[in-house]
């Protein structure tokens, strides 16, 4: 294992949790990464998975933490109050156990001779 984690970006890609006692989120053994990032964001704001959808004001309310962010002022040591907008942003990371194949010198050389054929 590397431990070099990196975005996990496809909302399609399925994950699979063997150990029940480490579905914390997700009950299920398998699921796509799109549902646990939805699961992860409801719970952040506090409302249901199955409202997340809806165009309710209280919950157009509650998703501006994720969206557009909230009005806020910040002090950081030393500084001043600053006005501005805080977010959440809800991310997974995957670090494969083993790396994947390298990708070939003659990948570069394979993709432009595809784009001529096209």
């Amino acid at each position: 294992m590397n431990n070099k984690f990196e975005p996990l970006n496809s909302e399609d890609a399925v994950l699979s949790i063997e150990n029940s006692q480490e579905r914390v989120l997700i009950h299920e053994p398998m699921f796509k990464v799109g549902k646990l990032l939805k699961t992860m964001k409801s719970r952040v704001i506090e409302i249901d998975i199955n409202s997340f959808e809806k165009q309710e004001d209280w919950i157009k309310q509650k998703k501006k933490w994720l969206d557009e962010g909230v009005s806020c002022e910040v002090m950081k040591p030393g500084g001043n109050w600053q006005k501005g907008k805080v977010r959440v942003k809800v991310t997974l990371e995957f670090s494969p156990d083993e790396p994947i194949n390298p990708p070939s010198p003659l990948d570069d050389l394979r993709q432009k001779i595809q784009e001529t054929e096209n």
